[in-house]
């Protein structure tokens, strides 16, 4: 008798469908309601027989039908290599520790979020303003870190050196404060086992913690500016972590980078935004730097919502359901830790976190009407 039997397979049911996930093969697999049946019933001892009687009995199929699903079912499931015990199965690998800064020196500025202190040496003062822009709210008056970040010379360019001794060559300072980011999360990772970043925006509701998730482009940062200035205190900006011991919303509240489109709007809730600074960044996008209103004081164990915003031109503003195994896959496939490896323990901590939330579609052509909407408590 074949059963799904790989001890690196998961499921989780969510509304009537499931999404499987082989942590060997670092992929998910989207099953409807029918499949979700099956594989519960087969993993649960049930058999062929008894499974295909499942179906027979509560889904009305004829008993050849019955058996023709569940063999093709089988078979499927097997080409895919999820029957199929390995005797090689890939392990996470090993993560690096950082090295503590403690002894090396002071630093010229140490910043604090995550539950870390991370300490900045610079060379120059056009260097440590950009940083700052990005970074300054988050500065705490103390002298030794965690770990510690060394920005110096390197012919016309800047050297950045990290804890962990990665070394890049950045050809201005709005590079730098850009890859500081990415090294710093990075480095996050390596310190906190068992924590994974996913790509989105994060802020405390009066229901409880929101997230807006989406590439680049979609409006999730005008949203997020727009929403915090209006009283929602940020849990991030672009980079929300998931603890999965226990399983918990943290983030990374830097400030948010926005775009000349959303400059008008954001200005009107938040008027200091005229007066910073732009900078270009490597991606030849133009950026100002808007520190956060107000800061959630941590984060927290559940998301009472996931919203996926949708900006289009002359688009009216609307709140769609989403499902979560739709969901669930589109977080999933932006999360990463320092190996790039999701574990089960991972997956089933996000799966969880999307099961408890409402998740909703936010189409819109205005911001500010989008926002508006947001704000009040039964938008969600």
């Amino acid at each position: 008798m074949i059963l799904p039997s790989r001890d690196d397979v998961s499921l989780v049911e969510l509304d009537d469908r499931g999404v499987l996930f082989c942590e060997g093969q670092q992929r998910l697999y989207a099953l409807d309601s029918l499949g979700t049946a099956l594989w519960s019933s087969l993993a649960g001892g049930s058999g062929e027989d008894g499974s295909a009687r499942l179906l027979i009995e509560e889904m009305s199929f004829s008993p050849k039908e019955a058996e023709d699903y569940v063999s093709s079912s089988l078979s499927s499931w097997d080409r895919l290599g999820l029957l199929r015990k390995s005797g090689k199965i890939a392990k996470e690998p090993g993560s690096s520790s950082v090295k503590s800064s403690r002894g090396e020196g002071l630093q010229d500025d140490v910043f604090a979020f995550a539950g870390l202190r991370i300490g900045l040496r610079y060379c120059g003062p056009d260097v440590a303003a950009a940083v700052r822009d990005v970074f300054g709210h988050l500065k705490v008056e103390e002298e030794t870190s965690d770990f510690t970040f060394d920005i110096t010379p390197a012919g016309g360019k800047y050297r950045l050196v990290g804890p962990d001794g990665s070394d890049h060559v950045l050809a201005d300072s709005a590079a730098v404060a850009v890859w500081l980011k990415t090294e710093i999360l990075d480095a996050i990772l390596r310190h906190s086992s068992g924590t994974f970043a996913i790509h989105a925006a994060a802020l405390e509701s009066p229901k409880g913690t929101v997230l807006l998730v989406g590439p680049s482009g979609c409006g999730k940062t005008t949203i997020a500016a727009l929403l915090n200035a209006h009283g929602w205190p940020c849990i991030a900006d672009d980079v929300v972590l998931i603890d999965s011991r226990p399983r918990q919303i943290r983030g990374l509240p830097l400030a948010y980078a926005v775009k000349p489109g959303s400059w008008p709007v954001i200005a009107s809730a938040r008027p200091s935004l005229d007066g910073l600074q732009s900078y270009q960044r490597p991606d030849a996008r133009t950026v100002k730097y808007l520190c956060p209103a107000s800061i959630a004081a941590d984060g927290g164990p559940l998301a009472a919502a996931i919203l996926f915003p949708r900006f289009a031109e002359g688009a009216s503003t609307t709140i769609s359901p989403v499902s979560h195994v739709d969901a669930l896959v589109a977080i999933l496939g932006e999360a990463r830790n320092t190996s790039q490896y999701l574990t089960t323990e991972a997956f089933l901590a996000m799966a969880t976190i999307v099961r408890l939330a409402a998740v909703r579609e936010l189409s819109f052509g205005r911001a500010d009407e989008a926002s508006a909407m947001l704000l009040q408590h039964d938008a969600f």
